[in-house]
């Protein structure tokens, strides 16, 4: 999961994975880095979900999302295209959630 991450780890009884590498390790920061997406990355450290927020429409039924969401330029960012299964998709407060199968 990306930003609005903490809450949800809080309440989560699963491992949880911070995509904006705020608690990862370095081969996580360097697996992102050389990545351009983001699912080799989450499929190497065996995430079943991806949680977006605020992920940008796509073609197909297809959403686009960055990750780190709120990195301001200092570090890699990626950007992907998810055609995943959406298992979860609502709107709370303005924030779009998207929640996609990733295996």
């Amino acid at each position: 999961m990306g930003d609005r991450a903490g809450a949800v780890g809080e309440y989560l009884p699963n491992r949880l994975v911070q995509l904006e590498g705020l608690v990862m390790d370095r081969h996580f920061l360097d697996s992102l880095r050389r990545a351009d997406s983001i699912l080799p990355v989450l499929k190497e450290y065996g995430v079943s979900y991806y949680v977006a927020t605020n992920p940008v429409p796509g073609a197909n039924g297809c959403f686009i999302t960055t990750e780190p969401a709120q990195s301001k330029g200092y570090s890699h960012r990626v950007r992907t295209t998810l055609c995943q299964k959406i298992v979860g998709d609502f709107w709370v407060d303005g924030w779009h959630t998207v929640v996609f199968r990733i295996t």
